[in-house]
């Protein structure tokens, strides 16, 4: 697994981490991380994420900077 991916997001690089999350995780660990992230961050009303999910929670997921843009 020795290629590392770059995105560049608003003039940032971001390294997709997903290779080495599931080679530490595996197939099944990486799922179960993946849906307790999605979890944390849905609105539990409706089981999707919306903009006002993630702004009532986002002190919680360390997103204080979050904005709509």
């Amino acid at each position: 697994m020795g290629s590392k991916t770059t995105l560049k997001v608003c003039g940032e690089d971001f390294e997709d981490m997903l290779p080495k999350m599931t080679e530490k995780l595996g197939g099944e660990g990486l799922i179960k991380e993946s849906c307790n992230g999605f979890n944390m961050l849905m609105n539990k009303e409706n089981g999707v994420i919306t903009f006002e999910s993630l702004k009532c929670n986002k002190s919680l997921h360390r997103l204080q900077d979050f904005t709509r843009r």
